[in-house]
């Protein structure tokens, strides 16, 4: 019969049992806890005499499976191709193990295509964009030597980057002529890949154009800094920035186009003239000048309390009142040129019980 027996190299045979001729463990053992044990033996006959020795048990190393995976998770967004995101680690049983790693399909690996794996190192693929999505999913599998694997799924953390704008928008590009200090020509914004950013404008100096210094902006708004002529100029150009809280801008060129109205002609005369009573007077120093450029035809109104007046040169007007020849009141169509001649060819005649100071309307 075989017992366990205390003395010399017992020490671990607490750990073991006998049964019939089997030395036998009681519960598993792990090498790379303890690698051998001491135990006693004693071997007794039928008739009571026995022999005790000491053994050493070894326990011979198994391959384990890995039992855990980490690899940091967090990536700057714009971060470029094959950016680090983490270098695995892997827990095992078995000191010295080496480890491969593979994305694999399954629970958690919705995104592994934007992802590939060098070495011992998890790398984005190509840049990834926090607007896009604030994380992503993969799941990679720990491979050992002896092909035992650990699997486990990531969530891959992308932090938001300040970017900059990338254009300008101007509600309105165009003004009317006239319209006066400050006039409002349109709303800035801007476009931008980072929400909720906020932006301030400006005009920045821009090499041989004259534009900016026409315009001011207040908040968003872009003003006209004073009325513009379109007969002076019916358009310019100018260079608006952008820039967000960050510090990043963009620069747009915009052209701005001013609108023409139509503006009504402008009489000028010489002042007053001495008139000899029942005699012809020239009236010289009547013009007009229509700033719209004078393509339209003209509607002109010569009148006098008292006396006559008529026109000299009547070629191509179109008479609505009198015939232009000793009228109290002239009325008449025309062209710019037209008209003027008309009007430097008037005269005038004061009847003898005429007053001092008769005026000629001219409308």
């Amino acid at each position: 019969t075989y017992s366990l027996v205390a003395g010399t190299g017992s020490t671990d045979n607490g750990l073991f049992n006998i049964s019939g001729n089997q030395l036998r463990a009681n519960a598993s053992f792990d090498f790379e806890t303890k690698s051998s044990y001491g135990i006693r033996v004693r071997t007794t006959d039928q008739n009571g005499l026995y022999l005790e020795r000491s053994f050493v048990i070894s326990v011979t190393d198994v391959n384990e499976a890995p039992l855990s995976l980490v690899c940091p998770s967090t990536i700057a967004e714009n971060s470029g191709p094959n950016a680090v995101v983490g270098s695995f680690t892997t827990t095992d049983p078995d000191a010295g193990n080496t480890f491969t790693y593979s994305l694999v399909t399954g629970i958690g690996s919705t995104d592994n295509g934007l992802f590939n794996i060098s070495g011992g190192q998890l790398r984005a693929t190509a840049s990834l964009d926090f607007e896009a999505g604030g994380t992503r999913s993969v799941r990679v599998c720990a491979t050992d030597q002896g092909g035992l694997f650990f699997e486990r799924q990531f969530t891959i953390v992308v932090t938001n980057v300040n970017e900059a704008p990338t254009a300008l928008v101007l509600s309105g590009a165009s003004i009317p002529e006239n319209a006066g200090a400050n006039a409002v020509v349109g709303l800035l914004s801007t476009n931008d890949p980072d929400a909720g950013d906020a932006f301030t404008y400006t005009l920045p100096a821009m090499s041989g154009n004259i534009g900016n210094s026409q315009f001011n902006i207040s908040g968003n708004q872009l003003r006209a800094n004073a009325s513009f002529d379109f007969e002076t100029a019916s358009s310019y150009i100018l260079l608006v920035r952008s820039t967000d809280q960050g510090g990043l801008s963009v620069d747009w060129v915009f052209t701005v186009t001013v609108r023409d109205v139509d503006e009504g002609p402008v009489l000028s005369s010489s002042g007053p003239l001495g008139v000899v009573t029942d005699q012809m007077t020239a009236i010289g120093g009547l013009s007009v000048v229509d700033p719209s450029g004078g393509g339209a035809r003209l509607t002109t109104t010569l009148s006098v309390p008292a006396g006559k007046l008529s026109l000299g040169a009547r070629t191509g007007l179109v008479f609505l009142a009198g015939d232009g020849v000793s009228d109290a009141t002239i009325r008449f169509t025309g062209t710019l040129v037209q008209t003027n001649a008309a009007l430097g060819s008037l005269s005038y005649i004061t009847p003898t019980d005429a007053l001092a100071g008769t005026s000629v309307s001219v409308l």
